[in-house]
């Protein structure tokens, strides 16, 4: 992905420039094309493909209850099986490109705005059968960022019982939310 570059600084206005902890991270237009390219797919098979293949067919509270957590459940066996190394390729982007670059923001705000779309898609006929105990949409953004944290800070601490509560924690707020 991004190269590490030690005290550079873009030479022509065609680079992109990030700053990771304070130092500057440059990508030509081509390899900010690579990114873009690698993201996408991240995207489309890491959280969209894995988010269908639980949410198709999930056509009452029920069953959506329980698809969103076999979908937590296995995103937890995911990393953990990787040690809790790897975390999210969209989160760890808008982290460090957010400010930095204003295409790179749009393209990972769309994709956070899809996946908010996909849940809320699936949810707001449970909604409007009164199955939920919030907005459809506002359910959805908020899973998205307890799950984003719950990916960064599993990543930072590498524990599994930690992240294993966590995950819980957020099982938890599903069980809460959606009345069967």
């Amino acid at each position: 992905m991004a190269k590490w570059v030690r005290g550079h600084v873009p030479e022509r206005s065609s680079q992109t420039s990030w700053h990771l902890q304070g130092r500057p991270i440059s990508l030509f237009p081509e390899q900010k094309t690579i990114v873009q390219i690698a993201l996408q797919e991240y995207f489309e098979e890491h959280i969209m493909q894995r988010l269908h293949t639980h949410l198709q067919g999930a056509d009452n509270a029920m069953k959506l209850k329980v698809a969103l957590m076999n979908w937590l459940e296995d995103t937890y066996k995911i990393y953990d099986a990787k040690h809790f190394r790897e975390g999210c390729m969209l989160g760890n982007l808008a982290l460090e490109t957010a400010d930095h670059d204003e295409d790179m923001r749009e393209t990972i705000k769309s994709m956070f705005i899809s996946w908010e779309n996909t849940l809320v898609s699936y949810l707001r006929p449970i909604h409007r059968d009164g199955k939920m105990l919030m907005d459809a949409r506002q359910f959805s953004r908020l899973l998205i960022a307890m799950f984003q944290g719950i990916t960064m800070t599993s990543k930072v601490h590498r524990d599994n019982i930690r992240a294993s509560r966590d995950f819980q924690a957020l099982a938890e707020y599903i069980e809460r939310m959606i009345v069967d």
